[in-house]
Formats: C-alpha cells, structure tokens, sequence
C-alpha cells in the first residue's frame, strides 16, 4: 500500500503535484492594482515634469525681461554720462568766462580809481 504525500496547504503545487517548485500565480486584480499604482506614479512624475516646465519657462522669460531692463538701464546710463561729460564741460567754460569777467571788472574799478584820483588832483 502506498501512501499518498500530504501537502501543507500553504504551499503550492506544480503540475506534477510537487510542493513548492511553482510560482504563485498572480490574480489578474494584481496586475490591475500594479499597472494602477504605476500609471500614477507616472501621473505623479509628468505632472512634476510638467511643473518643472513651467517654473523653467517662467524664469527663461524673466531673464528675457531681466536682460531687456539692463539693456535699457546701461544706455540711460550712457545718456546721463555724456550729458553729465557735457555739463562738467559748461562749467568750466562759465568758470573760465566767469574768471575774464571779474578781471574786466577789477580793470573797471582800477580805470575808475585812476580817473577820480586825476579828477582830484586837478
């Protein structure tokens, strides 16, 4: 008489009725549940991506409008350096004619002072 192998019921069976030589098999539900929670990790990873675009699209444009301003701002500041340069050189030039004005004056004053002193000597 033979006796037939008892098989633990937590074990699987193959196809040849040995214990523990087959894989599990998955359920389909399983594989649902795994493609599931991959579809929204890639969810999750293209809406970070798409988040990423953007925040790097934002900042493409304000450098765009960062490098516009500076542009503008150095040829202002160009404008006021030459006005500036155009200033300083007025100032001197009225310094200069201020200077040969009160020399023409202080020779007034002298030819003045002479001719009174002739007045009263006379």
């Amino acid at each position: 008489m033979r006796i037939a192998p008892v098989t633990p019921p937590h074990l699987p069976l193959d196809k040849g009725g040995s214990v523990g030589l087959m894989k599990p098999r998955r359920s389909t539900e399983f594989y649902v549940i795994i493609f599931t929670l991959n579809v929204r990790k890639m969810e999750g990873f293209m809406d970070m991506l798409k988040t990423f675009e953007e925040k790097i699209s934002f900042a493409v444009e304000k450098i765009k409008i960062l490098k516009d301003e500076k542009n503008n701002l150095d040829k202002r500041i160009e404008e006021l350096e030459n006005l500036l340069r155009i200033k300083e050189q007025e100032v001197d030039r009225l310094a200069v004619e201020k200077a040969a004005i009160k020399t023409q004056i202080e020779n007034l004053f002298n030819e003045l002072d002479s001719i009174e002193v002739r007045n009263n000597g006379k």
